[in-house]
């Protein structure tokens, strides 16, 4: 308890080895958090990287990337020849079982 306290009370940080750092002054945590920051960036772009070639291996692989269509490319035709013959989108919609939103996105 004498430890933790007195290192709370001296605002200092603990080292493996029971060394202790005086982080007293601005430039001495400045530099702590520079530090800190430099290990943050280099894990960014570590998982950036693994991140892109999981993504061409996928690519390469014929996989399709993103969020499946919720209606086959059949459905989506004949939901816009419905939409053609004037049915309403909430109709097709509710005949799908998607948002009349679904529908819409489909013209556009």
């Amino acid at each position: 308890m004498l430890i933790a306290s007195r290192a709370s009370a001296n605002r200092r940080s603990s080292l493996p080895g029971g060394c202790y750092r005086d982080c007293r002054s601005v430039a001495r945590q400045l530099t702590i958090w520079r530090c800190r920051l430099g290990v943050g960036f280099g894990a960014r772009e570590l998982i950036r990287a693994h991140t892109g070639e999981g993504r061409e291996r996928a690519k390469a692989r014929g996989q399709s990337l993103g969020r499946p269509f919720k209606l086959t490319p059949h459905q989506r035709s004949a939901a816009l020849c419905r939409r053609d013959r004037g049915e309403t989108l909430t109709n097709i919609a509710r005949s799908y079982n998607v948002h009349p939103s679904t529908i819409s996105r489909l013209t556009a």
